[in-house]
């Protein structure tokens, strides 16, 4: 199962904008076997008054302090699995988190952080995997008598 990477840059060469000041993000798709593609720069919807969508809060009743320019970026990439931009800004870092985006703070040519970010969630996948098998392994055989 592939995912996708957002990356704030102003050229899509380099990882070197600030997620708060990125009005776009290229997004990249990465396949099974590891290969990736540029799928493009998405844009982040301008301000509409009276349009705020509260799927993001944590609360189911309010907003709290979430900023609507932060909160449409954060839809913007929702189908990503992380976020590769120069800097970010904790309570931006945290609300990202919270909507399971990982946030990786760096600045450098993307191929080369793509490369890095792809061996990073291939180890992580394959080590989950195991674990669950192992787990597995464990639960089937506390039901046996010998």
């Amino acid at each position: 199962m592939g995912y996708n990477i957002a990356v704030a840059s102003t050229d899509g060469v380099n990882i070197d904008k600030h997620f708060g000041a990125s009005n776009s993000f290229f997004i990249i798709k990465v396949n099974d076997d590891g290969t990736y593609e540029n799928l493009g720069e998405r844009l982040v919807e301008k301000n509409q008054r009276n349009s705020v969508n509260c799927s993001l809060c944590s609360s189911k009743h309010s907003c709290g302090n979430i900023n609507p320019k932060i909160q449409r970026k954060i839809e913007a990439i929702s189908d990503c699995r992380c976020l590769l931009c120069s800097r970010c800004g904790p309570s931006s870092e945290k609300q990202l988190g919270k909507n399971n985006i990982s946030v990786f703070g760096i600045n450098m040519k993307l191929d080369e952080a793509l490369k890095t970010i792809i061996r990073y969630y291939k180890r992580s996948d394959e080590h989950k995997l195991l674990k669950g098998i192992k787990k597995q392994k464990i639960n089937s055989f506390q039901g046996r008598r010998y």
